[in-house]
């Protein structure tokens, strides 16, 4: 006997033991969010202080070559400066010498050869061997002695001292190349850091599990930091040549 399809309950849907599907809303969970958008940020910081790091240290690296040029060109300058002084220096002792033999003989001729040898040594050598003469018996050997007020006026002493001043000038730019130099190596460390912020930010984008998102960003923001600290305590991070 067929009984009534009025009286039959309606079909449950869904099934019994079979959940309820949800429609999707479109939205993912809200920390999920937060961390795409911390690894996001983390990432585009440490892509642009690597570029500024790399920039600066590149800049530096230009300054290291510049310096260490100046400095073999203040070397080889000194060198061309000692090497005249020592052939003036020569040529000064050789005309002492003839002088102070000329000197100590005897014959009307002596005053005149030493005249002569006064005028033809030059006016600034002459004025030192004129001031040796003059001290007597209390001259020093040479009139190249120190208390010689004369000695600093010769071309050979000219030479000398500005072959001592360009050693100066090549021990300043080794200086500057070494600093330079130094802190090329710390934007060079700097680096290191952000790129390894960039590593772990990158992973942390891959991982689904929350816990480890989380260490990742934090181990990121940590590296970034550092690096950050590196670059701000080097001198000329903010500059642009």
């Amino acid at each position: 006997m067929v009984s009534d399809p009025g009286s039959l309950p309606p079909p449950q849907y869904p099934p019994p033991g079979v959940p309820a599907p949800v429609a999707p809303s479109g939205h993912q969970p809200r920390s999920t969010n937060w961390l795409e958008l911390a690894a996001a940020v983390l990432l585009g910081i440490a892509a642009v202080l690597t570029a500024w790091a790399s920039f600066r240290a590149s800049l530096v690296s230009d300054r290291v070559i510049s310096n260490y040029s100046e400095m073999q060109t203040q070397v080889s300058s000194a060198n061309d400066l000692y090497g005249n002084a020592d052939q003036a220096r020569a040529q000064e002792v050789q005309f002492f010498v003839t002088f102070a033999l000329e000197s100590n003989r005897t014959g009307p001729e002596v005053a005149g050869t030493t005249a002569y040898l006064l005028q033809v040594m030059g006016t600034e050598m002459a004025a030192a061997v004129q001031w040796w003469a003059d001290q007597g018996d209390t001259a020093p050997v040479t009139p190249f002695d120190a208390s010689n007020p004369e000695l600093e006026n010769l071309p050979s002493s000219r030479a000398y001292a500005g072959a001592e001043e360009a050693m100066v000038q090549a021990e300043r730019f080794r200086i500057a190349a070494q600093k330079a130099d130094r802190d090329s190596d710390w934007f060079e460390l700097a680096n290191v850091f952000f790129a390894g912020t960039l590593f772990v930010a990158g992973i942390a984008t891959l991982v689904r599990t929350r816990a480890i998102t989380i260490g990742l960003l934090s181990l990121g923001f940590v590296m970034v930091f550092i690096g950050i600290v590196i670059v701000v305590t080097t001198p000329g991070w903010a500059s642009f040549s």
